[in-house]
């Protein structure tokens, strides 16, 4: 029964480890940021923009036909404020995406541009 116990314990023991381990990977694997741009307006976006803090580097898209879309994808860091940029016909908006990127719950969002300044970014759905 002694012996037994033992292995019991051993087992259990093996699977905290590996468990521990296995978060421990996970967390630790850069995570990267994806933004999907749909300009449904009537004019060209000269620029859109992720920057911030939390972004190991800046990504620029240049130059967006009405009615096309494009991604724009970059690692983040394990914290800071992560934004976007829109220019469009001499007008220039930034906002936070979110303020600190350990409060990010989805990797992957769509910004939907439209005419009169009218911005929406919402979640896309995993498939």
């Amino acid at each position: 029964m002694t012996r037994r116990r033992t292995s019991i314990i051993a087992f259990g023991i093996l699977c905290l480890v590996l468990a521990m381990a296995a978060l421990w990977y996970q967390s630790h694997q850069p995570r990267t940021f994806q933004l999907e741009v749909a300009n449904r307006s009537t004019r060209v976006v000269e620029q859109v923009r992720l920057f911030g803090s939390g972004l190991e580097q800046d990504a620029v898209l240049l130059t967006l036909p009405p009615g096309a879309t494009a991604i724009l994808d970059t690692p983040l860091k394990a914290r800071g404020a992560l934004r976007f940029e829109v220019a469009q016909g001499g007008n220039r908006i930034d906002t936070y995406i979110v303020e600190d990127t350990r409060r990010l719950e989805h990797l992957s969002q769509r910004l939907t541009i439209h005419d009169d300044n009218r911005f929406l970014l919402d979640t896309v759905e995993a498939p």
